[in-house]
């Protein structure tokens, strides 16, 4: 797969899901698809009539490996209505229930058309500003910036598009979003984030041996006690820390500008200070506008990270 066309599938990819799907797509609907298609083409002036699906499935099985619904015979479909039945239970404590439909009698939950309209009109706005930047569709560098930009600001601007003092303060519907309802131990946008890392993938059962077969890729400076040992004032042990997280960000960094930053599993490397520090200085549009002038002295960075890569080979990524 050539650069060019690897960078459009993760764009791709990105917009396979809406944001707002949570709020506005509704459980079997289906509806999503088409906002999801909306949006990509306000973003890159480009209509999409599908998209590879692949991504897509692995990541849904690699965020709910454990989840087996119930099916059979008289058996219904697991589905949560969020917007039907707005509660929510203390997960050490099932006995506390909090019915957001009571907290405030003039609070009243807006129609489903309303809200639909109004979740749209959120995505929408920023999309079309942050497009506003992307040039061709077909060049490889625009591409890569414009994947940049969604993965960095995007989800900054839904939050903070309405508050005067970011980034103190934000809309909550989605600052606080709601997590999977089929594996609450994530939201949309961590689903997002598996699925463009797996954008390299085009085949549905790939073999081992398969340059886009994906595999998980580790690495660790160690062992980092022997090292910070050494130190014999606050300095030192400062200085350690910060040198074993910088050296952790160079390795990295080949990955992240051949495949992107989304391919580091672990540790999340968006809003990192050290990652922000790059952005500023190789994709400068992608920082939002609170953070024009990002800067750190602090090790942001573990001593290992995990990354899914393709396998890879001659003539490939």
């Amino acid at each position: 797969m050539d650069p060019t066309r690897f960078w459009q599938y993760k764009i791709v990819q990105f917009f396979h899901d809406p944001p707002g799907k949570p709020f506005a797509s509704w459980p079997g609907t289906g509806g999503h698809k088409k906002v999801a298609l909306d949006l990509f083409k306000r973003f890159t002036k480009v209509s999409l009539k599908g998209y590879a699906p692949y991504p897509d499935w692995a990541a849904s099985g690699a965020d709910r490996p454990m989840v087996t619904p119930p099916r059979g015979k008289g058996i219904s479909p697991l589905k949560i209505a969020w917007h039907k039945n707005p509660i929510i239970t203390h997960p050490l404590s099932r006995g506390y229930i909090m019915d957001l439909r009571r907290r405030d009698a003039k609070g009243e939950l807006k129609a489903d058309a309303e809200l639909k309209e109004d979740v749209f009109e959120d995505q929408t706005l920023e999309l079309e500003e942050l497009g506003k930047s992307f040039a061709d569709w077909k060049t490889e560098q625009d591409l890569e910036d414009g994947f940049f930009r969604l993965w960095r600001r995007y989800r900054d601007e839904l939050v903070f598009r309405k508050s005067p003092e970011p980034p103190f303060k934000g809309d909550t519907l989605w600052a606080e979003m709601p997590s999977d309802t089929r594996c609450p131990d994530h939201s949309i946008w961590d689903h997002l984030r598996v699925t463009t890392a797996l954008a390299f993938l085009t085949k549905k059962t790939p073999k081992p041996d398969v340059p886009w077969n994906p595999w998980l890729f580790r690495f660790s400076i160690g062992p980092v006690q022997r090292f910070i040992q050494e130190s014999r004032t606050s300095r030192d042990l400062w200085l350690s820390s910060f040198l074993l997280s910088d050296l952790v960000w160079h390795a990295m960094l080949p990955l992240v500008k051949l495949y992107g930053p989304d391919c580091i599993v672990y540790p999340d490397l968006r809003g990192n200070p050290r990652v922000d520090v790059w952005l500023c200085e190789s994709h400068r549009d992608a920082l939002p506008d609170f953070l024009q002038n990002p800067n750190t002295y602090a090790a942001m960075l573990p001593g290992t990270f995990v990354a899914v890569l393709p396998y890879g080979g001659k003539g490939h990524l």
